[in-house]
Formats: structure tokens, C-alpha cells, sequence
């Protein structure tokens, strides 16, 4: 009798800790980063402005956000972004300013390509050499790599 109870009570537990660790796994406890290692920031609204960062310094928890709320927190660059029903939406960086008026929004193009966009609408540019495409995802979205270019410029549609 105390050995069914035993093996009801380890399958239980056992259970019980399959569980806890899927649920833990689901969690995005943000990359990390070591010293040395930065990616830039490009703003080319009426003048391009470049701006590395260490990526050290940074807690990545929502995408490329979160290079550009350190930018902010440091005084370095401005941005503002608004709540959508789809996640932040990006309304202005340093000098991209658009127009919603003229149809400009604010475009993201990455040198990370598992961020391209996969749709009829790819656009790619140069920059200094390095190939970058228009961005398929939302910033929060986008993923955050050393030696990374992401490049905020106007579009429109």
C-alpha cells in the first residue's frame, strides 16, 4: 500500500515539475551580451547620425526598443512611440519626423536577415557597405545581434 501511495505521489511531483519548467521556458528573460560588443543605431532623417552602442549596457527585453530606450535614457537620442492593438508603434525617431499626411511613416531596415521582410514589399539599401533590408517585423519584435546595423529612416506608402 505505501508503495502505490509512494509512486502516486513521485508521478504527482514529477508531473508538477514538467510543468513549472515548460511555463519557465516560455519566458523571455532577454539576451546578454559581453564587453566589447556593440551594434549601431542609424537615424537618417535631415542629417544621418550614427550612434554605437555596447551592448553590454543594455538589458534586451523588447527588441530593438530597447536600444533605442537606452539611446533615450542616456540623452542621446528621442524617439516616441505609441500603444497599438498590434504592440508600439514608432511615431518619431530623432530626426525621422513623419508625415501622416504625405503617407511617411517611420521605416526600420536591419542587417539582421532573419528580420528581412518576406512579403512583396522588400526594399533593401547599402550602408556603408553592408547590405540591409526593410524590416517584416515591429521593432519590439526585431532581433538584437552584435555587429548589427538597424537604420530609421522616413517611408511611405
Amino acid at each position: 500500500m505505501k508503495i502505490k501511495r509512494f509512486a502516486k505521489i513521485t508521478a504527482l511531483l514529477l508531473a508538477a515539475a514538467i510543468a513549472i519548467a515548460s511555463l519557465v521556458a516560455c519566458f523571455d528573460f532577454g539576451a546578454s551580451f559581453g564587453g566589447g560588443e556593440t551594434c549601431t543605431v542609424v537615424v537618417a532623417g535631415t542629417e544621418t547620425t550614427e550612434y554605437p552602442v555596447d551592448l553590454s549596457k543594455v538589458e534586451i527585453r523588447e527588441g530593438v526598443f530597447s536600444l533605442l530606450d537606452y539611446l533615450q535614457k542616456e540623452g542621446k537620442l528621442e524617439y516616441d512611440a505609441s500603444e497599438s492593438t498590434f504592440g508600439k508603434f514608432l511615431n518619431a525617431v530623432g530626426s525621422v519626423q513623419p508625415n501622416a499626411a504625405n503617407s511617411e511613416y517611420v521605416q526600420v531596415y536591419t542587417s539582421v536577415e532573419a528580420d528581412f521582410d518576406t512579403s512583396a514589399y522588400f526594399t533593401e539599401i547599402t550602408y556603408r557597405g553592408t547590405r540591409l533590408g526593410s524590416s517584416g517585423l515591429g521593432a519590439s519584435s526585431m532581433t538584437v545581434e552584435a555587429n548589427a546595423i538597424y537604420y530609421f529612416t522616413l517611408g511611405s506608402y
